[in-house]
């Protein structure tokens, strides 16, 4: 019953407003508090994430988080994070003199090594004059040469592989005009799949025009010191990556972290609405809670308003983190919540306030909310069941 009553409060707090780039700007930079971002601040790092977020939201049917790619770099100031619309890729051009930009290409993506394929017994040849030693050289040319005939005959424009391409190859493939990145890693091929529409090929063999994606453009660019190959538009799933820069390991992992974070609340704002945060949606279920308690009978009543003094220990935690008296600032809170309706925990110069959190632009994702809910009465009622079952034996 407290449960019920608890998603209730958090639904009646729950804001009328549909989310705009502002408000999803407020939640994202919500969520960083507290957290490392190194040189970038976190309205910076808010803005990008929700520049990804509605880049993917505008363009596909259905949000998926594969869809923005965060892509850690290593070097420069963490203020050089940058979005990318589109996938980037840690990959270079198999060889140099290939072209460093192509325009609505098609894209093949390999998941095979393009190389002499090695028989499943040694052989061993017997030369005993040049010409057999040129022939040997011609011969295994003319294998290789294949790929490059198969792919550019099914009009293939840029290859990605997850596999090594040999340089003969290569060579082959850039008199074909046909641009090559080999040793992509798992994730990046998957990523490139997605961008493109690409299927991973086990051969160059028959490739039908299904197998092939599209691109608007693939091109190498540099990145601070770093070269980076984007692919951009061309496939129904639009994407984007978030280029995270760092001095060291470190504050790229907390970037990443404040990032991951930023976009999972961003999106479940996008779908389940928001509230507002700093303790004001926890007091409201608090209040709500024991306001329809006196209705309940027996010890349940019980049950239900030591429900409400567990989720007080939030707000009673961001009093304390703030410099507040917990006791005090609680009462203080509970009553401007009574008298206005909305009342959190806000930043005040070195310390903290009673305030109103909208105002402030402190706000939550409601099914975050939610979920805490369901997730505290669930591991509840475990914990007390192990109790039941020591108890029996």
């Amino acid at each position: 019953r407290a449960a019920q009553l608890a998603h209730e409060a958090i639904d009646a707090q729950q804001l009328d407003e549909e989310p705009d780039t502002e408000l999803l700007r407020s939640v994202a930079e919500s969520s960083m508090t507290g957290k490392g971002t190194g040189d970038v601040t976190a309205d910076r790092l808010a803005t990008l994430v929700v520049e990804a977020v509605e880049t993917v939201q505008a363009s596909n049917d259905a949000f998926n988080r594969e869809d923005i790619r965060i892509q850690p770099q290593t070097g420069s100031s963490s203020a050089s994070t940058e979005l990318v619309e589109g996938v980037a890729v840690d990959a270079e051009r198999t060889l140099d003199r290939m072209s460093a930009a192509a325009e609505d290409v098609s894209v093949a993506l390999l998941n095979t090594e393009l190389d002499i394929q090695e028989g499943d017994f040694d052989a061993e040849y017997n030369i005993s004059s040049v010409d057999q030693l040129q022939a040997a050289v011609d011969a295994e040319d003319a294998e290789l040469q294949e790929y490059a005939n198969d792919l550019s005959a099914a009009g293939v424009d840029v290859v990605f592989s997850s596999e090594s391409i040999a340089d003969q190859v290569a060579d082959h493939l850039a008199r074909e005009d046909i641009i090559a990145f080999d040793d992509l890693s798992s994730d990046e091929a998957d990523a490139v799949a997605r961008a493109t529409g690409a299927s991973q090929l086990g051969t160059v063999e028959d490739i039908e025009s299904s197998d092939l994606g599209r691109a608007d453009e693939v091109s190498v660019r540099q990145f601070g010191e770093d070269n980076l190959t984007v692919i951009e538009g061309g496939a129904e799933a639009k994407t984007a990556t978030l280029l995270i820069r760092g001095g060291t390991d470190h504050v790229i992992d907390e970037v990443e972290r404040a990032i991951n974070d930023a976009v999972d609340v961003t999106v479940a704002g996008i779908e389940g609405g928001i509230v507002p945060g700093a303790g004001a949606t926890e007091i409201a279920i608090a209040d709500h809670i024991r306001s329809e308690s006196a209705g309940i009978e027996g010890r349940q009543q019980l049950a239900v308003d030591a429900f409400a003094d567990a989720v007080e220990a939030l707000p009673r935690t961001l009093a304390e983190n703030v410099g507040l008296d917990p006791i005090d600032a609680l009462v203080e809170l509970r009553s401007t919540y009574e008298s206005e309706g909305v009342a959190g925990f806000v930043a005040a110069g070195q310390t903290g306030d009673v305030g109103n959190p909208i105002d402030e632009e402190v706000f939550d994702p409601a099914d975050v909310k939610h979920e805490a809910v369901t997730a505290a009465v669930e591991a509840t009622t475990m914990i007390a069941r192990i109790d039941d079952v020591i108890s029996a034996n």
